[in-house]
């Protein structure tokens, strides 16, 4: 099914490039569908291939006051200069978040956002995760991951006041279970293909943090529903 759903993007690229044919071969990528996130970006390709439409594939070394010079050597004139370079999914705290020990989650978190289910990380307690590392889908209904996601939370909270418990934390064999257990789901799907992916940190051959290791219905009862 994946070797048949690749050809077929392949062929639907070709007709939508039609009009400007040459541009196949800058486009249509070598790794599987879904291996990054699909944009079928209605009217994109189509776009491209439009005559009023020039398509520069060298990188940018240089932007001056009037233009932009590229990797070619040429520098080509522009009104407006419009970067979208994507956003930051390291998982890095926008803020300092200090766990037993005086360790930081940015330190906890620079080799690998590990975390138990994508809500907690040992070391930290009290601390809940709403759309950590390992918590994005894809496929289904994020905004029931988030409900069920803040009815854990709240059972906590709740166990919490309860029993009169200062503080609670996930066992350190849990976040390591659930680290191998992700790195060992991703490892036979298309997500762990080469390609350079927001999924995998921005990186080629990295470890997949921002997917949750299955399907939306596992994620709103796997541990937390």
């Amino acid at each position: 099914m994946q070797i048949g759903a690749q050809e077929m993007f392949v062929q639907n690229m070709k007709r939508r490039l039609a009009n400007k044919p040459e541009l196949a071969d800058e486009l249509i990528p070598a790794f599987p569908p879904a291996c990054r996130r699909l944009t079928p970006g209605p009217g994109y390709l189509e776009a491209l291939t439009d005559d009023k439409v020039d398509i520069v594939t060298s990188n940018i070394i240089k932007v001056d006051e009037t233009g932009i010079v590229t990797a070619d050597g040429q520098h080509r004139p522009v009104d407006m200069l419009v970067c979208a370079t994507g956003f930051d999914t390291s998982c890095t705290p926008r803020f300092t978040i200090k766990g037993r020990g005086g360790i930081t989650l940015s330190e906890r978190w620079r080799e690998t956002p590990e975390n138990y289910l994508s809500v907690a990380t040992d070391g930290f307690p009290n601390y809940f995760i709403s759309l950590g590392p390992n918590a994005g889908l894809g496929e289904g209904n994020l905004l029931v991951v988030i409900e069920k996601s803040v009815d854990y939370f709240t059972e906590c909270v709740l166990k919490m006041q309860r029993d009169h418990i200062r503080a609670m934390s996930v066992r350190r064999e849990a976040v390591q279970r659930f680290t191998k257990y992700c790195d060992q789901y991703f490892s036979g799907t298309v997500f762990s293909g080469k390609c350079r992916s927001w999924y995998k940190g921005g990186t080629d051959d990295g470890r997949v943090t921002a997917l949750w290791p299955g399907t939306c219905s596992s994620a709103t009862l796997t541990g937390r529903g």
